[in-house]
């Protein structure tokens, strides 16, 4: 199973710890890997994405609105420092949603080839690092 960075904000409800909680004494979640300098920009990205969902009371629609909550030299956040490539985003992902399955957490952002076999990733549930396989598994579309 892929490894989070847990992710704690205002956004997770009660019915989401429950959920969070389930899966992890059912052992579906590994312990969270360690974050570093190349995790920042999507651990970046993904606090933007908390806190645009926060205040539109909506997840953001498109990069424009996104933006709105970065810093207004954020371009290089958008670009992963693992493969040079920019992040594949995807907009729309309601973080509340009751229904979410944590362990097959909806994607938000992924580089899109990775470096060493690992992809670096961010879902509802936090970062992840995946290999091809995890990867393959996991709802990019």
């Amino acid at each position: 199973m892929a490894s989070y960075i847990p992710v704690m904000h205002k956004w997770i409800n009660a019915r989401f710890c429950g959920l969070f909680l389930v899966a992890a004494m059912n052992g579906c979640v590994s312990s969270p890997p360690e974050p570093h300098e190349e995790s920042e920009p999507l651990l970046q990205l993904l606090t933007a994405y908390i806190e645009s969902s926060q205040s539109l009371k909506r997840p953001p629609k498109s990069e424009g609105e996104l933006r709105k909550f970065l810093p207004d030299d954020a371009d290089g956040l958008f670009i992963s420092p693992r493969d040079g490539k920019p992040y594949v985003l995807k907009y729309g992902i309601n973080m509340n949603d009751p229904q979410l399955d944590p362990t097959n957490p909806p994607m938000i952002a992924w580089e899109q080839d990775g470096k060493n076999g690992v992809r670096h990733a961010i879902s509802v549930m936090g970062l992840m690092q995946l290999d091809a396989e995890q990867f393959a598994k996991l709802p990019t579309h």
